[in-house]
């Protein structure tokens, strides 16, 4: 009984985790262009963060696929499936405020 509890809330975190994975995959998809032209209107150098940053709406799909690619692992009990699904959601973590300080470098 205790296991298929922990599996439950397993299975429900990572459809929680995708589903944020996906939203920040779609507003970078969507907003990380318009800076972009706003940027490259700017007279100044582009840092190379920055640069990478103008890149990220091909690579940043990436999260999401590996997200939903370890909830199936997970589903069918592979063991070792949860380490590569902390290590996408942390990426994910980290993604925000590394985007965000990539798009204002460039305006201080």
């Amino acid at each position: 009984m205790g296991d298929n509890r922990a599996m439950q809330v397993n299975k429900a975190f990572s459809l929680i985790v995708n589903s944020l994975l996906f939203i920040e995959a779609l507003l970078t998809t969507i907003a990380i262009p318009q800076f972009e032209g706003i940027l490259n209107g700017l007279e100044k150098e582009i840092p190379l963060i920055t640069k990478i940053i103008f890149l990220s709406p091909v690579y940043i799909w990436l999260l999401p696929i590996f997200g939903i690619f370890f909830y199936i692992k997970n589903i069918k009990n592979y063991k070792g499936a949860g380490y590569g699904y902390i290590a996408t959601f942390i990426a994910g973590i980290l993604w925000l405020p590394l985007a965000i300080y990539g798009l204002y470098l460039p305006m201080l």
